[in-house]
């Protein structure tokens, strides 16, 4: 009796490769499913990074065109840092938990406004520093724990700044919760 060469596949065989498809696709899609995740948490911390490093180019530029600086200190709000310009604009630093604003005023009218988001547990100290130069300030931002699992872990940031030559010899410390 003669064999014929077989046609085609079997049951079997098409159930085994259904099922290895089926099995590779659905690796597939818990893997981008994840690499989305990630994907999306790293632009949520790179827009707060962004945020900082706006915050931080801001407040350098008004710390280096200050004519005078001072620590406001307020019952009411948390404490704030005023930058006097050589234009008589007024420019204020507040930080409250989860947020910094920077405020522009021109006489009691407010011209400009800024907000940068940070993590809800953050927290502001202003330190003005007299040299015989000028006045260093120093702009301290803490950061204490992490709010979920996806926060980003962070460090204290320091940034300091020098501002114009001021007559007065003084060292103010202000902080904002």
């Amino acid at each position: 009796m003669r064999h014929r060469a077989r046609k085609g596949f079997s049951l079997i065989e098409m159930v085994a490769l259904l099922f290895s498809i089926s099995a590779i696709l659905s690796l597939s899609a818990v893997i981008l499913q994840k690499a989305f995740e990630v994907h999306r948490a790293g632009l949520v911390h790179l827009q707060k990074y962004q945020a900082l490093q706006m915050l931080e180019q801001r407040f350098r530029s008004d710390c280096h065109a200050a004519q005078a600086c001072q620590v406001i200190e307020d019952a009411e709000k948390s404490p704030s840092l005023e930058l006097t310009l050589p234009d008589q604009r007024t420019v204020r630093y507040s930080v409250a938990p989860g947020l910094a604003r920077r405020q522009v005023v021109m006489g009691d009218v407010e011209s400009a406004s800024e907000q940068w988001q940070l993590p809800r547990n953050s927290s502001g100290t202003w330190l003005i520093e007299s040299h015989p130069q000028c006045e260093l300030v120093h702009f301290i931002i803490r950061f204490e724990g992490n709010e979920s699992t996806s926060e980003l872990e962070m460090e204290e940031i320091r940034w300091q700044s020098r501002s114009n030559p001021f007559p007065s010899g003084r060292s103010t410390r202000g902080s904002a919760l």
